[in-house]
């Protein structure tokens, strides 16, 4: 890169991959506790309805919204790590590098502007279940856990399509990026 090009100071890069890394490292966590938890009150589940002829009403619901709160916050991690599905074929024509930031640039902002729109119908479903009190069936649940766990999983794919956003405009090449 040229004098006059533009980046990020180094500083700014090192502070926002450690800030990359915990938030990382934070849903790697709540995914594995959520889907343990989720494994071990379906099993309970079987062993209740097979072994002990009773049932648990409250399993399959906890199961269901813990698979919910799982996927979404997995979904940022799949824009953190460029997991997600996509289609290379633009990328694979382009060969210069300026071309290529520029297309991963459009990429990212496309995404970013998905979400916001996602995030904004989210917290608009968030704010009405918490307004009127819905509760859950089986375990009395407040319906703002599940759905507040959407909206954080809409905010975590909004923090990383901006991080994969700044690192196509700015030439950090990152997981995001499959160029």
């Amino acid at each position: 890169m040229g004098a006059g090009s533009s980046t990020l100071p180094a500083a700014r890069w090192k502070n926002l991959r450690k800030v990359y890394s915990v938030i990382m490292g934070i849903e790697d966590y709540a995914i594995v506790v959520a889907l343990a938890v989720m494994v071990i009150s379906i099993f309970l589940q079987v062993i209740y309805r097979y072994i002990l002829t009773m049932t648990l009403a409250w399993s399959e619901e906890l199961a269901r919204y813990l698979m919910v709160s799982s996927t979404f916050i997995g979904a940022g991690l799949g824009i953190a790590k460029g997991s997600h599905i996509r289609m290379n074929l633009i990328r694979t024509i382009i060969r210069r590098e300026n071309q290529v930031r520029v297309v991963n640039a459009a990429v990212n902002l496309c995404g970013l502007v998905f979400c916001i729109i996602f995030a904004s119908l989210s917290y608009q479903i968030l704010k009405d279940v918490t307004e009127f009190g819905h509760r859950s069936p089986a375990i009395n649940l407040p319906m703002y856990l599940p759905f507040g766990a959407m909206f954080i999983g809409i905010l975590l794919m909004i923090f990383h399509s901006t991080v994969n956003f700044l690192q196509a405009v700015f030439g950090e090449k990152g997981k995001g990026e499959n160029s």
